[in-house]
């Protein structure tokens, strides 16, 4: 989203989109994907569209207090020596996530698939499956977190909270969800 306002970007099914630009910034120059305006990211399958980390940082970072929704996507394969291996809401903003997959993803802190600093992060029909952390090895929410009909497995965590490490004083809200083998 490199113009003011909300955008819409359409990845398609079958492909898987790898990140390839090894550094660390919050201007999308290196690294991770930094969102930093309101966006849409539309996948067009869970299964086959994927954005790839390639281990090599993060996969998404949301910056500024944006508005992000994604759907029908995996995002797997990020790790970062700090928090938020596959995605990392650090500045406010509304998260909507569906019908997504956060795999494999590694943080050395907090939140292996995700950690949720600040802002407001629902997720629905959604799979947060063997991601590593410290704490939070599938999430780590510092903030408002909402699932519907989540499942979490087979996530580590070295500290606490295999499936889900939360510290949030604006409480966290789970609905018809399963947390298993974490």
């Amino acid at each position: 989203n490199g113009k003011p306002g909300a955008d819409l970007i359409v990845l398609p099914a079958g492909n898987t989109f790898m990140l390839a630009r090894v550094g660390t910034d919050n201007s999308a120059l290196l690294g991770d994907l930094d969102i930093t305006d309101d966006v849409t990211l539309l996948g067009g399958s869970d299964e086959t569209t994927v954005v790839d980390g390639a281990q090599l940082d993060r996969v998404f970072e949301i910056l500024n207090s944006a508005n992000v929704s994604m759907a029908r996507m995996t995002i797997r394969n990020g790790k970062t020596n700090t928090d938020g291996g596959g995605l990392r809401v650090s500045q406010g903003g509304t998260v909507d996530l569906r019908y997504m997959r956060l795999t494999e993803n590694i943080a050395a802190t907090y939140g292996g698939g995700l950690t949720l600093a600040q802002g407001t992060v629902t997720i629905a029909n959604s799979l947060i499956k063997l991601n590593t952390a410290q704490s939070g090895g599938g999430i780590d929410a510092d903030d408002k977190l909402i699932l519907r009909d989540v499942e979490l497995t087979a996530n580590t965590a070295l500290i606490h909270g295999g499936g889900i490490y939360a510290s949030s004083h604006n409480g966290v809200e789970i609905y018809d969800s399963a947390i298993t083998s974490n």
